[in-house]
């Protein structure tokens, strides 16, 4: 349409501009790793030029152009993977190889390809260190461009494992960070020799007030495993919510919501919405919002919903999986989240629990072994700073 070809010139002409005042950067980082104030001032104190694309780098407008392109089934069959020897005629990988995975390639990495090799070649920026934080996992334009960074220009590549998920032993892409990157940024105490780590943004300025609510975090679902080591096939939400309906008493069950999880399909939402109605908040950012006026929030998995939560006020875990990374903390974080009743694996105790402190949730939360808890917990999987951009140290930004 015209709007957007009108758009979509403005949005180049912005890049083109940001680009040519950014020339001398030799840093580049990914914007979405921060809010706009943060990210302005981190530039600032880095002295560069803020590299705000609005149309390089932008998945959303790479994937209009995967979707024109054309599937091409006489050239996938033509794959042939000839240097797999059978070691059984009847069922080799080979036959696998040739049989499923050519057909299965993403058009990005095959018929797109060439295209998006040759829109990289006319990206005029070339730093000497690049941060990113998301697209280094979801766009294949900023991968391609990072990897001819990388292996042709001896670019330096960090990448900021932005969430609570980092607790975690295995996240969501089974550690393929700590490989592709030279440094990896993390709330987290370090693990391995690349790591760094640095404060969470955004998080401390969330407070409880005028609280009322029993907030419902959702699990995530999935309809099929779009991640290395996925957790979120285990269809618990509907068990929970079932539960809660039958042993919370009138005053927190008549002060449950539920928030979803945003952008994800969950194929149990149309039966939960039945039951719920008005108490279903399916809302952008809903989780931000309801923090501040929650009296107790559930959460049902160990990431940043859970840590967001933990640290403003009362929060407990759902939840029946083992988190390595908790057991092998300093005194088994989990064993003692257990203890303290901030953790189960059956949704009645829960409820009990709920139902005996919900008058007066902060009585329980501030008793000093719960707040032990915390502290611990605190230690080893979030650096907390009032201003985290205080501990960034600018260094010398001229090319040698």
């Amino acid at each position: 349409s015209l709007h957007e070809r009108v758009k979509f010139f403005l949005f180049k002409s912005l890049d083109k501009l940001t680009i040519f005042f950014s020339k001398k950067n030799s840093i580049y980082i990914e914007k979405n790793l921060f809010s706009l104030r943060s990210y302005f001032k981190l530039n600032l104190k880095l002295k560069l030029f803020p590299q705000n694309f609005k149309f390089l780098f932008n998945y959303k407008l790479d994937n209009r152009f995967l979707d024109n392109i054309i599937y091409n089934q006489i050239k996938r069959e033509n794959i042939e993977f000839k240097n797999f020897k059978k070691t059984n005629e009847e069922h080799s990988f080979q036959d696998f190889l040739d049989t499923t995975i050519k057909f299965d390639i993403p058009l990005c990495f095959l018929e797109g390809y060439d295209e998006i090799v040759k829109k990289n070649k006319t990206i005029k920026i070339n730093p000497k260190i690049i941060l990113s934080a998301y697209h280094y996992t979801n766009n294949e334009r900023f991968k391609l461009w990072v990897a001819d960074q990388v292996c042709l220009k001896n670019t330096k590549f960090l990448v900021a494992e932005h969430g609570g998920g980092e607790q975690m032993k295995f996240n969501g892409s089974f550690k393929s960070s700590k490989k592709v990157a030279d440094k990896r940024i993390t709330w987290t105490k370090p693990r391995i020799h690349k790591d760094h780590q640095l404060p969470a943004l955004g998080i401390v300025n969330l407070k409880r007030k005028n609280e009322k609510y029993l907030s419902y975090v959702e699990l995530p679902q999935d309809l099929f495993a779009n991640q290395l080591g996925s957790y979120k096939f285990n269809y618990t939400n509907m068990e929970n919510i079932l539960s809660l309906r039958k042993n919370l008493s009138s005053k927190p069950l008549n002060s449950l919501r539920y928030l979803p999880y945003k952008k994800v399909f969950n194929p149990e939402s149309s039966d939960i919405k039945k039951i719920l109605n008005k108490k279903y908040i399916n809302k952008e950012g809903v989780l931000r919002k309801f923090i501040p006026i929650s009296k107790i929030i559930i959460c049902t998995y160990a990431g940043t919903s859970f840590t967001e939560s933990l640290l403003t006020g009362p929060t407990i875990l759902i939840g029946d999986k083992y988190i390595p990374s908790w057991s092998d903390s300093r005194g088994d974080l989990m064993d003692t989240f257990r203890k303290c009743k901030i953790v189960f694996n059956d949704p009645k105790k829960a409820c009990d629990h709920i139902n005996s402190i919900w008058d007066s949730p902060h009585q329980w939360w501030n008793t000093n072994e719960v707040q032990i808890a915390i502290e611990q917990f605190k230690s080893e999987f979030i650096y907390i700073n009032k201003k985290p951009l205080s501990v960034v140290r600018p260094g010398t930004q001229s090319r040698k």
